[in-house]
């Protein structure tokens, strides 16, 4: 498989908002962290 044809297929993929994935990875994160919040 070529990297054209798998960005073919990821562009076809329904991908979620960048608001939820950021929204889970805060809830892992904070889990994780013992509720510091997001750690950058």
């Amino acid at each position: 498989m070529t990297a054209e044809t798998g960005e073919r297929l990821f562009q076809q993929q329904p991908v979620p908002p960048l608001s939820e994935v950021e929204v889970l990875v805060d809830q892992a994160v904070s889990m994780f962290m013992g509720g510091s919040g997001r750690a950058q």
